[in-house]
């Protein structure tokens, strides 16, 4: 379940359109109903469907003919040109997040097919790809295309695009060494971490804590048990089961993950009234013990803990003694309007200031604020920066982590464990995507419908680095917006 922030006006614009276009069409049905015109008018409501699915129902809700904005904190930034359509490489480019700032513009096609650039040298090709009708700043992100090879170049072929003139700009961040760190992932539910961050958590040393057991929307369930509340329950035990076993398959041990059990979208709740308990709002429960039967990792509030934000304070600060994380992953709390994703990205970062911990945090958005089709393009094509309009919010440094073929196989399998991923998906979004595979090309999932299957198994995880100050300056400039 997604809960969007207020829409900006940009948003409000794009679906005020959106309306407008809908009903124009129904006053000429209409008008052509009353003239007796009854095959037309079908045939109008078809093609009017066909039309709105196949191009309209992207949801993009901001003007895509303007500049992405970031305040990137980049080691050194430096001044090219895309001649003759390529990228120059030099060694200090090596072991790098890499990325290219270039002002872009849709071709014909590009209004109507996505448009996407390809990163070419003799020995790989990647896909990177961009909203249809684009217009205005944009990021290439080429940090994996040189990985373990010495070419001198790199090939940039344009479709659906182009760039406005040969004026680029190469940004460079420091890629910091994972290896010898301890990495607490935090999940607001259970398949975050695995849509975050799985490649990351599979090749490190690595922790995850789980805030909510996800027992919501539990429809699907309710034809095998008696009552809502018992699907409530069974679906929240399934998830509290992913989110301790589905880690095994990605290599961490059971012991170094821990699910906390509480209640989906009560968190905001607890945070305003921190002493106070809350219920689940369809499980019938108020304690998060229920949901941590499955945990090997005890925490001192499991026997008599209640659900409230100072319990969760306390949960969070027991974890960060015993782990010590060097980084913590954990939502963007701007990037990613969930409301469970906000509070749970607030929660860790109150346990760590009680703690008097400073670790670095990587950010990530699995529901993007202005669009919840990012990232764009197929399986396996890159992660760029997210489509942003707002620099002083964010302040800084993007770290790419490549995965090869077999880590997005190992990933995309994790996902296809995932209950709430299986769980299938409205027949008007099966016929949106066979729509668009018909007249757009656009490939077909390699398992299942969720659009998780496309947008989460991509080339490489890309976080949004910043330290712990910037994390307190985010949330005290979100909180004086009252966005």
């Amino acid at each position: 379940m997604i809960h969007h922030k207020p829409l900006s006006s940009a948003n409000r614009k794009s679906r005020l359109l959106n309306q407008l276009k809908i009903i124009f069409l129904f006053l000429v049905i209409l008008f052509l109903s009353i003239k007796g015109f009854y095959g037309m008018a079908i045939a109008l409501v078809l093609l009017g469907y066909i039309i709105n699915e196949v191009f309209f129902s992207d949801h993009i809700f901001y003007d895509v003919k303007q500049d992405y904005q970031y305040n990137l904190q980049a080691e050194y930034s430096e001044n090219i040109l895309l001649e003759n359509n390529q990228i120059i490489w030099k060694k200090e480019y090596a072991n790098k997040t890499l990325l290219v700032e270039v002002e872009l513009c849709s071709t014909f096609s590009g209004y109507i097919f996505d448009p996407y650039i390809e990163l070419k040298t003799p020995s790989d090709s990647q896909l990177q790809y961009f909203e249809r009708g684009l217009k205005g700043g944009r990021y290439i992100n080429i940090s994996h295309i040189n990985e373990g090879s010495e070419h001198e170049s790199i090939e940039v072929i344009f479709h659906g695009c182009r760039p406005v003139n040969s004026k680029a700009i190469l940004h460079g961040f420091n890629k910091p060494d994972l290896s010898e760190k301890n990495i607490l992932v935090i999940a607001p539910h259970a398949d975050d971490a695995e849509i975050a961050a799985f490649g990351v958590y599979s090749q490190n040393n690595s922790f995850i804590a789980t805030i909510t057991a996800g027992e919501l929307e539990a429809e699907y369930y309710e034809s095998i048990t008696a009552s809502k509340e018992q699907a409530s329950q069974l679906k929240g035990k399934l998830r509290a089961w992913d989110s301790i076993s589905i880690p095994l398959w990605g290599g961490i041990k059971a012991d170094r993950v821990i699910q906390l059990g509480y209640f989906c979208l009560t968190l905001k709740t607890m945070q305003q009234k921190p002493d106070q308990d809350v219920q689940s709002i369809t499980a019938g429960l108020d304690r998060p013990s229920y949901f941590r039967l499955y945990n090997q990792w005890e925490l001192a509030t499991d026997e008599t803990g209640t659900a409230s934000w100072n319990n969760l304070l306390a949960d969070l600060q027991e974890i960060i003694k015993q782990i010590q994380p060097d980084v913590i992953i954990t939502a963007h709390p701007e990037m990613d309007p969930h409301q469970d994703h906000y509070y749970a990205s607030l929660a860790i970062q109150e346990a760590c200031r009680k703690c008097q911990l400073s670790p670095d945090f990587f950010l990530y958005a699995n529901h993007y604020n202005h669009t919840d089709i990012f990232p764009f393009g197929r399986t396996g094509s890159l992660h760029s920066l997210a489509p942003e309009f707002k620099p002083g919010y964010l302040s800084v440094s993007p770290v790419s982590c490549a995965l090869d073929k077999q880590m997005q196989n190992n990933k995309l399998m994790a996902l296809t464990m995932m209950h709430d991923l299986q769980i299938p998906v409205p027949f008007k979004k099966q016929l949106r995507k066979k729509l668009q595979y018909w007249f757009l090309g656009r490939h077909k999932y390699q398992m299942g419908y969720d659009e998780y299957f496309r947008k989460a198994v991509m080339r490489n995880e890309l976080f949004y680095r910043v330290s712990t100050k910037q994390l307190n300056e985010l949330f005290i400039a979100h909180q004086q917006t009252g966005e």
